[in-house]
């Protein structure tokens, strides 16, 4: 019995053993849920930061296509000037386009090929510019006429060769499209850092600005501009910078447009971030460098630039 109890004795665990045992086991387990933690946080961030982005994207790519068609349809007056089809006041981006609208017709042109006039494209009953893409002046107005049975009323000889540009029942005849920084007023969302805007698109009718794009820090515009006989790129900050005139050679012509945006790219962190943000740099018609607050300074910002081809400006 003896022998038993020493046997026993020498080969069990002690109370002492057992707690020592499960507190070691508890902080291993307590280091284990830590580090889970921190990783689910940071996964759960991440995540927050590409659906950011990827909602971004996808609310301004219709955006970038609308402003694309910046010209489309649009005739110009002599003396050609690029503020017939896009310009800049203040940081409100307007153009002007005859394929920017949710009409089903918006877009819609067909080339006069025929004696009859006869269009294809574009729906009866719908009004018609008439421009001539090879004058002197370039995308030069001949007429304003309408659309009956597939055929244009008025129809003349002089109209073969020329194109027909489907046009808004609307003065001037092509929609007017803005996009701006809109203060907030009584109505910031909750999760936007301080100091930052809505990105708004008006259309006019008077319905003023609505909201596309919420937490934008700053928005700017470059305008890319060639000169025709030598081939150089110059960035300008204004389109007024630019000539729009197809039919010239040589001066700068605008060609491009590089959109800018500042976009929160997170909520509020721990982490202070970089007090100096830039937008566009010397090389690009100018620095554009944002300061930020202290506040601002604990989220994350993303940069977005996009370089748009204005093809329908020549």
């Amino acid at each position: 019995m003896k022998q038993y109890l020493n046997i026993n004795t020498e080969n069990g665990f002690s109370l002492i053993e057992i707690l020592i045992s499960l507190i070691i086991f508890g902080i291993i387990l307590g280091g284990i849920f830590s580090m889970y933690s921190t990783w689910l946080s940071q996964a759960t961030l991440t995540r927050k930061e590409i659906k950011t982005e990827n909602d971004t994207i996808n609310t301004l790519w219709p955006l970038l296509k609308e402003i694309e068609t910046a010209g489309f349809g649009v005739s110009s007056s002599p003396p050609p000037m690029c503020s017939n089809y896009i310009s800049l006041a203040g940081n409100t981006l307007t153009i002007n386009s005859t394929a920017a609208g949710n009409d089903s017709d918006a877009g819609a042109w067909n080339l006069i090929a025929d004696t009859q006039c006869s269009v294809t494209q574009i729906s009866d009953s719908q009004n018609v510019i008439i421009i001539d893409p090879n004058s002197g002046s370039g995308k030069q107005k001949v007429a304003t006429t309408s659309v009956n049975t597939g055929k244009l009323q008025g129809c003349s000889s002089a109209w073969i060769g020329k194109v027909a540009y489907w046009m808004p029942n609307i003065n001037p005849g092509y929609y007017q499209t803005s996009y701006s920084l809109t203060n907030y007023v009584n109505n910031q969302p909750a999760m936007c850092a301080p100091g930052t805007a809505k990105f708004s698109r008006d259309t006019g009718g008077g319905a003023g600005p609505q909201p596309v794009l919420d937490c934008v820090l700053a928005a700017g515009y470059r305008f890319g501009c060639v000169d025709k006989t030598t081939g150089a790129l110059t960035w300008w900050a204004d389109p007024a910078s630019c000539t729009c005139n197809p039919g010239a050679t040589g001066s700068p012509h605008l060609r491009l447009i590089t959109i800018g945006m500042v976009i929160q790219d997170s909520p509020a962190t721990n982490t202070l971030a970089s007090a100096n943000i830039t937008l566009f740099n010397n090389n690009e018609g100018g620095a554009q460098t944002l300061t930020l607050t202290n506040a601002q300074r604990y989220y994350k910002w993303k940069v977005i630039k996009k370089t748009i081809t204005l093809r329908n400006l020549e």
